[in-house]
């Protein structure tokens, strides 16, 4: 399987996740660590800052659809 195949299998369930969890800022953390990343790492690939990704992960913000798709 390529690797855009898995990515576009993969996808929908991490975006689901996020969006169903109670605690949507642990789900994003929970992502972001199974695939090795840390803070600095996916704020870099997002084009954010480190503190934005915190502050998801920390529930000071909630995730919109925009961020969301970002993240995924």
């Amino acid at each position: 399987m390529l690797k855009d195949e898995r990515i576009a299998r993969v996808a929908p369930r991490i975006a689901g996740d996020i969006v169903m969890s109670d605690v949507p800022g642990e789900t994003l953390r929970k992502w972001r660590e199974f695939f090795g990343l840390s803070q600095t790492d996916l704020a870099r690939r997002m084009g954010v800052s480190p503190s934005v990704v915190s502050d998801y992960e920390k529930r000071k913000r909630s995730p919109g659809a925009r961020m969301v798709r970002k993240f995924v």
